[in-house]
């Protein structure tokens, strides 16, 4: 790309016209739509050829028609050929669609049985929430959770949030679907989407339709489905028995839970969406988003300070080595029924699911650059993480009603031996 941009600088003509064409339709193809705009604004601003010359590229009149041209049949093309690969690719991941009417609105998900499935031994689940602007299918591409089921042998739900227009379908930028995180962003949260409500009924119709390990539901998301992974985990965690949040904020200012539940979170120092130290998400070459004002997010220490003293955790963290370089993990023990927090870093990484794929250019997203696949480490802290049988507070209910039925069988039995004196029990 850089090649036939430069060169653009020195040819004439049609030469100078097709480079440029083919310098924009490369970079179109590698990194998307969004790359365009700052191509052609460093053409604009002069280019700088391979000699080393200043060279200064404008658009000719008779020129800009060629171009666009060029790039609106090489688009076509390329937009005709991913959508092909695309859907062979959702096609061959053999994925079944769930929907269900909540709360007056249709929603959808997508589900994934691992050949491990056979209807008769239960087999774990894994809720992962896509984040803002994304979609069922978008995050079956980006995260690659289908093959880690098929390798490791459990049920993977993709669930799809709403969209401002329910009769159109998403489109990222003008449709974009978001979840109901508990931030009081985006459409769904300004119209209070009943998104916990469809999470819960969703695991309804799962557990109704499959054989499912109930003590193994396990809830992970990215970005603003992270968010979404934190709130189902606070609301649901009768049913969730563990959350591993990648790049999301916690927004609940004061988390309440019923049953602790321990938490995996992983982010990247260098997450211009997600930032370390808090703030409004922007993007990574330090531009905003179309001056649209952004709620500033939680510093990233501070949510797993809430977490911690949530599960009533030791507040010092205990370093876990780590063979892969820049990879940085800690862990907070002693929570309450064994949790415990465990935080992830990534240094130089970006907003980019770990081992996954980017749906857009390195100066927007900011780089990917880590080899820790999220996929492999969310699954084996989910391994280790099942809801325990009995809860603390299980245990001492139970131990209570144990006595409770002991005395009482005392009190038959005396009943029985001092009949005649009429003993009656209420």
């Amino acid at each position: 790309v850089e090649h036939h941009i430069r060169a653009a600088g020195n040819v004439t003509g049609h030469g100078r016209v097709i480079a440029i064409s083919t310098g924009l339709v490369l970079d179109h193809q590698m990194r998307g739509a969004a790359a365009i705009h700052h191509r052609i604004q460093r053409l604009e601003r002069g280019i700088q050829p391979a000699g080393g010359n200043i060279g200064h590229c404008r658009f000719k009149p008779h020129e800009i028609g060629i171009v666009l041209v060029v790039l609106f049949v090489s688009f076509a093309v390329a937009r005709t050929t991913r959508a092909r690969a695309d859907a062979a690719f959702i096609a061959a991941a053999n994925l079944q669609t769930v929907t269900l009417m909540v709360d007056g609105i249709e929603r959808r998900a997508l589900v994934h049985l691992p050949p491990a499935y056979d209807g008769k031994v239960a087999l774990p689940v894994v809720l992962m929430f896509h984040g803002n602007g994304g979609t069922a299918e978008s995050v079956v591409k980006e995260t690659g959770w289908v093959a880690k089921s098929d390798a490791s042998g459990f049920i993977v739900v993709f669930p799809e949030a709403t969209r401002p227009d329910m009769t159109q379908p998403p489109k990222f930028g003008r449709n974009n679907p978001a979840w109901n995180d508990g931030s009081g962003r985006f459409h769904a949260g300004e119209r209070k989407i009943a998104d916990v409500a469809f999470v819960a009924a969703l695991l309804n119709h799962i557990e109704a339709k499959f054989v499912v390990d109930k003590r193994r539901v396990f809830a992970t998301g990215f970005s603003n489905g992270a968010s979404m992974a934190f709130r189902v985990g606070l609301e649901l965690s009768d049913r969730i028995a563990a959350i591993a949040p990648v790049s999301g904020a916690l927004w609940i200012a004061e988390p309440k839970i019923v049953r602790p539940m321990s938490l995996l979170y992983i982010t990247g120092t260098a997450d211009p969406i997600n930032p370390m130290e808090g703030g409004a998400p922007k993007m990574a070459s330090g531009s905003g988003f179309n001056g649209v004002p952004e709620k500033a997010k939680p510093p990233v220490r501070e949510m797993m300070r809430a977490w911690v003293k949530l599960l009533g955790c030791e507040e010092e963290a205990k370093p876990i080595a780590s063979t892969i370089e820049g990879i940085t993990t800690v862990v907070h023990i002693g929570g309450r029924d064994g949790t415990e927090v465990i935080f992830t870093t990534i240094e130089g990484h970006g907003h980019i699911w770990p081992g996954g794929k980017s749906p857009l250019p390195a100066f927007i997203l900011g780089k990917a650059t880590s080899r820790l696949s999220a996929n492999d480490a969310v699954w084996d802290f989910f391994q280790a993480h099942p809801k325990p049988s009995f809860t603390s507070m299980e245990l001492q209910t139970h131990s209570h009603h144990s006595r409770v039925a002991s005395e009482r069988d005392f009190l038959v039995g005396m009943a029985f031996q001092n009949s005649d004196r009429s003993i009656t029990l209420s």
